[in-house]
């Protein structure tokens, strides 16, 4: 199958490759896993997902490689969903620590998205191949436009609510926006244009997950900033609000 493929697109696949390895090595080899265990378990996962189906590419009929690509890709965007609610995790923090409007101004963010996808796939429905692949690019669609609105529906309204960003987490979620934007958007046009434009979709879509590798590896290579030291100003704010706090707690017979 490889030999269908252009100079370019082979390129920039074996470019992913050991863009993908060398991360995952790293990521491993700083135990980053102890931070961001879904967003590691995604690379893990993506790195040996394209050599295999590399090596599906060079052994096996095309037949083959379409069976294993679709089925990997949608476990892999599985994965990015799961890194996502972790995205969302850092950023929010514990669900006991939110206002109840906060909650329930995401879920009903998050549900018209999910109604604005299936409305969006059912006007831009695949019509290119026969009804297997038709269905599959249309799960595709589906799954690839939650996880790129969660995305950006978690970063503009923690925008709003002027949260605070872990440098390493605004790193990982820019990557994951430029990357899943733009594949969602590849996905709606090759879903409905011809091969000619689908193949010039599909570039932009590896050029762009490319530029992603390259920016995480650039943001998790940076050393995070050593927290600053609390000055007596502080210590003796919160140790006065903490003494506040034992008062009320003691007059309403808590403790």
């Amino acid at each position: 199958m490889l030999t269908y493929l252009s100079t370019y697109v082979l390129f920039i696949w074996i470019a992913i490759i050991a863009s993908q390895l060398l991360l995952a090595s790293f990521m491993l080899s700083r135990r980053i896993h102890a931070q961001y265990p879904w967003f590691c378990v995604f690379m893990y996962f993506a790195s040996v997902k394209s050599v295999f189906l590399l090596v599906i590419a060079s052994t096996m009929p095309a037949i083959a490689y379409f069976r294993c690509y679709y089925a990997t890709d949608l476990a892999e965007t599985i994965l990015a969903l799961a890194s996502t609610c972790e995205i969302y995790a850092k950023v929010f923090g514990p669900r006991i620590a939110l206002p109840g409007w906060v909650q329930r101004n995401l879920a009903l963010l998050l549900s018209g998205a999910v109604m604005s996808i299936l409305a969006c796939t059912l006007a831009f429905k695949a019509t290119v191949g026969g009804i297997t692949t038709r269905s599959l690019v249309t799960v595709e669609q589906i799954m690839s436009s939650m996880v790129c609105c969660a995305l950006w529906i978690i970063v503009l309204y923690a925008y709003s609510l002027r949260l605070y960003w872990d440098p390493r987490t605004a790193g990982i979620t820019i990557g994951f926006v430029l990357w899943m934007t733009v594949d969602v958007i590849g996905v709606f046009i090759r879903a409905s244009s011809k091969p000619a434009a689908a193949e010039t979709v599909r570039r932009v879509a590896l050029t762009s997950y490319f530029l992603s590798l390259l920016w995480w590896g650039w943001r998790l290579l940076k050393a995070e900033p050593a927290p600053e030291k609390a000055t007596a100003g502080v210590v003796g704010a919160l140790l006065s609000i903490h003494e506040g706090n034992k008062r009320d707690a003691k007059g309403w017979g808590i403790v």
